[in-house]
Order: C-alpha cells, then structure tokens, then sequence
C-alpha cells in the first residue's frame, strides 16, 4: 500500500511532532482510509519539507503524529506557468488537474475576448485549489501549484520580465515548432505558457503578446482542443528541460 501523502500548515509542524486538524484529512485518514496508531504517513509544508511521521493519537477532531524523518527537496531550476483562457467547468478542472499532476509552478486562469464562460466565482476557485492539493499528494509533488485568476489578459504580462520566456500555442505559426525554440532558452529561470480558451486569442490579443516578447508556437499541423493542447505543452516542455518527475 501506498503511503497516503498529506499538506499541512508550517504551524502544524512543530519539533518532532505534528498535528492534523483539516477536517477532510482527519475524516480521510481515520474513515476512509481507516488508518490506525503506528501506521504512517507522509507529511508536507509545501515548502520543501517532506516528513516521514508514524501516527499516534486519533481523537475527533485531530490527529497527533511523531516525526521520524524528514528530506528537504530544493525548488526547481526552472519555474513553468501556464496561463490559460478561463473553460468551461470540466475542461478547466481537467487542464488543472492534468498540469499540477505534471508539475507545474503555477497555474493563471485569465478571462479573454472570446472565453465561453465569463467570471469566476469564490467556490470555483476553491474547488480548484482542492483539485491541486489532491494532484499533487497522487503525483509525489512537495509544493503545491499557485492558481490565480485574473480578469485581463494584460495583467498577466505585467509579471513577465526581460529575461523569462514567453509562448504562445497559436494556430497560425507555421515556422516555429515549440520543441526546437526551447533549446537557446534551457537556462532561462522562468517560462509562461500561454493557452487560449474555446476560441482561442483573437488577432489583437495575439499582437498585444507578441509586443511584449512572447513568441509564436505550434504544435504540429493537428488542431488540438484547448485543453488537450495544454497538456501536450507542457509535457513536451517539462520533458525537453528534464523537469518530468
């Protein structure tokens, strides 16, 4: 059996002991995977820390654990963020899903022009986050994605700096393969990846990116649905980079 894999707080961490109080994870552990005293459990801060902790004490509404060792994992060389056009509902909690179990750093839904669905409510964006958290314990992750969701498209670009890459999955480049134009910019710390919804980007956001420094893209002749493409993406780059696992 696998080594169930939980998140917690720093401030839950404390010494050589630590203490579970989310009610989905005391319910989880004790209910659903019907854990007991001295079974173990494989605890993270998501700030590096993985722990190692033998469970000892079940009461209602938390469970007491003792530490028994811990391995610190550094942040990645390279930090990869998706910015994706805001889908419909089960696209959406797809392509967050699909992206966090592959590694992403950070995830940027952004409303456009031709987004099928406009806005986003408080209790999607928490579903999301829970989509994360349940991600990365099922991929071995040690930090959690960030998600953010912003309403326009250029304030993304306010976050990309002189010396980070920018990509765009756009349907009409036809010269630029997204496998070949990684190879100048392995050493460069961080990589935006830009995805359109349903739609795609309309021309004159396309013109607005490339204004900004961000580079035309494709994916090879087949038109991928929105999600599909995202996914293809970043595996393509995480795996070029050798970020994969």
């Amino acid at each position: 059996m696998t080594i169930p894999r939980i998140f917690l707080s720093p401030n839950d961490i404390c010494n050589s002991e630590v203490i579970i109080r989310e009610k989905e994870d005391v319910h989880h552990i004790s209910h659903v995977l019907r854990m007991r005293r001295n079974d173990k459990v494989v605890v993270l801060d998501n700030q590096g820390f993985e722990y190692e902790v033998i469970l000892r004490e079940f009461k209602k509404d938390e469970i007491r654990g003792f530490i028994e060792g811990q391995v610190f994992h550094p942040q990645p060389q390279i930090e990869i963020a998706l910015v994706q056009g805001l889908l419909k509902v089960n696209k959406m909690d797809m392509v967050i899903k699909y992206s966090t179990e592959l590694g992403v750093s950070r995830i940027i839904v952004v409303n456009t022009a031709l987004s099928c669905v406009t806005g986003c409510s408080e209790a999607r964006q928490k579903r999301w986050r829970r989509i994360i958290k349940e991600g990365s314990c099922l991929s071995g992750r040690v930090r959690l994605s960030d998600i953010f969701y912003i309403s326009d498209l250029s304030h993304v670009l306010l976050d990309l700096k002189n010396d980070d890459l920018g990509l765009i999955l756009y349907e009409q480049e036809n010269t630029r393969n997204l496998r070949d134009v990684l190879n100048p910019y392995k050493a460069c710390k961080k990589i935006f990846v830009f995805v359109g919804p349903e739609g795609g980007f309309t021309q004159s956001e396309v013109s607005m990116l490339h204004e900004k420094g961000v580079l035309s893209v494709s994916l090879g002749k087949r038109i991928l649905s929105s999600e599909v493409a995202s996914i293809s993406a970043l595996t393509i780059i995480l795996y070029q980079l050798n970020l994969l696992g």
